[in-house]
């Protein structure tokens, strides 16, 4: 029985983003699908889910209104809670591009949870576009700790973070996950104290991202050449490259749409 999951929350965006996501994602595993999304495109939904085996979760637009970083947590960690013991789960966004199969991550280290450090500095050191858990009770316990964080705020830590870099003010919206992300990291002996699970850090391999730049792009093109990297994260500007014809294997076939998370919004 295949106990790898990769799960996906997607608010149809950029279609072309997306599918190039989950294509280089099965030409590399054929891990358990799960998609989440509010997406209305009934028959595109029928397409994407045979055409890459997907199990497709529908939620509605006005569920996830100006909360949705916080339900995409709620999702995920829900699903995961109801998985078998150590079942690898992975939690992905869907700007990423897959060049080797991201679930040798669990062979490489011995972790109950895998976040991803940056490639460069920055003042906020996780990324959370893609992190990692092998479940097992203790896990779920966290998972159950998670999902109320990112709606009540009760631990101090997490709180003040959220205080500290002004991030308040987003809601529900946005940062509400990479932002515990970031203090489970800082604070992981606390965690451990409290949870009894080990963190790791799968470094910037799992979760390739820069800053914008024509020097970066080259970077990431040399990652893929060389499969350096087993994830390349195209976020913000560098969802250009879906376009450029810098990467192999991308969809280009539906009309272009801008990805700015703050502008967009939530359709109602």
């Amino acid at each position: 029985m295949n106990n790898e999951f990769c799960i996906l929350v997607y608010h149809e965006i950029d279609n072309n983003v997306f599918e190039t996501c989950l294509k280089t994602l099965r030409n590399v595993s054929d891990c358990n699908l799960i998609v989440f999304s509010d997406c209305s495109n009934i028959d595109l939904v029928k397409e994407w889910s045979r055409k890459y085996k997907i199990d497709w979760r529908s939620f509605s637009s006005e569920e996830v209104h100006n909360k949705r970083a916080a339900c995409k947590v709620k999702y995920t960690n829900n699903f995961s809670c109801l998985l078998d013991e150590n079942s690898k789960v992975i939690i992905a966004d869907v700007d990423l591009y897959f060049v080797s199969n991201p679930f040798e991550s669990f062979t490489e280290k011995n972790f109950d949870m895998g976040v991803t450090t940056r490639a460069y500095h920055e003042i906020f050191p996780i990324n959370g576009g893609v992190y990692f858990y092998r479940i097992n009770e203790k896990v779920k316990k966290f998972l159950q700790f998670f999902t109320n964080q990112v709606f009540c705020f009760s631990w101090d830590k997490y709180a003040g973070y959220r205080k500290k870099f002004d991030h308040e003010k987003f809601g529900l919206d946005w940062t509400v996950g990479q932002d515990f992300l970031n203090c489970i990291w800082l604070y992981k002996k606390e965690i451990f104290e409290k949870f009894e699970i080990v963190i790791e850090d799968l470094g910037p391999k799992y979760n390739f991202c820069l800053v914008d730049s024509k020097e970066a792009r080259k970077t990431i093109v040399e990652k893929f050449n060389k499969k350096e990297a087993a994830i390349l994260h195209l976020k913000s500007q560098f969802k250009e490259m879906v376009y450029s014809g810098e990467l192999p294997n991308c969809v280009t076939k539906y009309p272009r749409c801008g990805w700015n998370w703050l502008e967009q919004g939530t359709k109602k």
